[in-house]
């Protein structure tokens, strides 16, 4: 039986994963409000595995007023493929104020949530959290530069910034999609024991699908008492917990098992997630054998960490700093200490002119310059360390030569910002000292961009630079 009382409060979750338990909401047909608002959806936000677009005025109001906020997953669960959200937002108090909430798949609007006490309580959105990104581009519109006509053109381009491939049939325009010959049914997992490939791909995707439940189901654990949950609730919540980092650890012992296996490819991943669940779990105990003991993978080696990574995402770039040298010619070169994001799709270098003694630290994006567009002259840009905020920085845009090591990026020209000590040598001198006290993460964020970084080790790096261009 679906927890009725648990879908109305998925109002106050509209800016993490929620879509996996809307499937089990049921809301009013004739309800399509988010789809009638007028203007385009402007990107919002982006965080690892979620992108946000706003629809509200071009000049919005000092008065309180209205938005929609589309949120997108990395990976839709069943028809839905994007979430609505009307807010009130007061842009002098600061605040959002959750009133709707509406589920679309391909061919239109799903259900609606209604609004309760709960979901209608005020926001004062974090610093450098996504809310707070989305309540810039809210009060600021003109600092987004992305836009999509509508919902399912605005899937497409979630899916390009998240890494993604989808039909291009969901930017087609608002209605029903044409029929097409029925998809050919996925093939069950083959009688006896599966191929290492096979075992590799089924312990990847069903790995990759508990730990979204888990995230989601720890995040309305954590709610649940200021959100009115019964006791009841919350108990049935940490077995449903329990049973998804089982059914998780079970999955990735097998991928650790076939890790020499070769690399499964898109069709026999395909065909794994069109499997049904139960089919999947099946042929996980096939991949894992009847014994009850602990997988061991074959080689005497430790078996290698299972990277947090959904099926089909690039493969993650090792963290922590490498320096290197590079040149510029015969007349100077250049000494960085710099690191990659996990997605690869961001790259944070710090770096000195040997000549020039010049210092700068700069955030390499993977999106081209557009020599069209009219940029920022300065970039508000928000610093975390360890979790925690440490400071504001004024960076600005610059039209930078590709970044190797991000995805994508060869040939091209990046949209990148940065601080030197010519600009500014104090705000550069602020960051860097920030950095260096990291022990665990260093977290970065500016318009809609928000990425992480690894820590170590960071300061016997960033001192190498340092070496070759002392601070004043």
């Amino acid at each position: 039986m679906v927890n009725r009382g648990l879908c109305r409060r998925l109002g106050l979750l509209a800016t993490i994963p929620v879509i996996a338990l809307f499937s089990a909401c049921v809301g009013d047909a004739s309800a399509q409000e988010a789809q009638r608002a007028a203007g385009p959806l402007r990107l919002a936000a982006q965080s690892k595995d979620n992108i946000y677009f706003v629809v509200g005025p071009a000049q919005p109001p000092a008065t309180p007023f209205t938005i929609w906020r589309w949120g997108y997953t990395k990976e839709p669960k069943g028809k839905v493929i994007a979430i609505a959200a009307r807010a009130i937002v007061d842009c002098r108090a600061n605040t959002q104020e959750v009133t709707r909430l509406e589920a679309y798949g391909p061919e239109g609007f799903l259900t609606q949530v209604p609004p309760s006490a709960a979901v209608s309580t005020k926001t004062t959105p974090k610093p450098g959290s996504v809310l707070d990104a989305i309540q810039r581009v809210s009060c600021r519109p003109s600092i987004s530069r992305r836009t999509a006509k509508d919902y399912r053109e605005g899937r497409v381009l979630a899916d390009q910034l998240m890494g993604k491939s989808r039909a291009p049939a969901l930017a087609a325009a608002p209605g029903p999609a044409p029929s097409a010959p029925a998809a050919k049914p996925a093939a069950a997992p083959v009688a006896g024991q599966p191929t290492p490939a096979q075992c590799k791909a089924a312990g990847a995707v069903m790995a990759a699908t508990q730990e979204q439940s888990v995230k989601v189901g720890k995040l309305l654990l954590a709610m649940g008492p200021n959100n009115g949950a019964s006791g009841a609730d919350l108990e049935k919540l940490r077995k449903t917990i329990a049973d998804a980092e089982a059914k998780r650890d079970r999955a990735m012992q097998v991928v650790r098992r076939y890790a020499s296996a070769p690399t499964p490819d898109k069709t026999m991943l395909a065909q794994i997630k069109g499997t049904r669940i139960s089919e999947v779990e099946a042929q996980i105990e096939r991949c894992a054998g009847a014994t009850a003991q602990p997988l061991q993978a074959p080689s005497q080696k430790p078996a290698p960490k299972l990277a947090a990574v959904s099926p089909g995402s690039v493969s993650p770039t090792k963290p922590g700093w490498t320096v290197a040298t590079r040149g510029a010619g015969a007349s100077d070169s250049f000494v960085e200490a710099s690191q990659v994001d996990a997605n690869g799709r961001f790259a944070i270098v710090y770096g000195c002119s040997v000549k020039t003694k010049q210092r700068y630290a700069r955030i390499y994006t993977s999106e081209a310059f557009d020599d069209t567009a009219s940029y920022a002259p300065s970039v508000p840009l928000k610093l975390s360390v360890d979790g925690k905020p440490a400071g504001e920085f004024s960076f600005r845009y610059q039209k930078m030569p590709h970044f190797a090591r991000v995805h994508g990026a060869r040939g091209r020209s990046l949209e990148t910002v940065d601080v030197t000590t010519r600009a500014d040598a104090k705000a550069l001198d602020r960051f860097m000292a920030a950095v260096k006290t990291a022990n665990a993460t260093i977290a970065v964020s500016f318009f809609d961009k928000v990425m992480q970084f690894a820590s170590e080790p960071g300061s016997a790096s960033v001192g190498k630079v340092d070496a070759k261009c002392p601070p004043a």
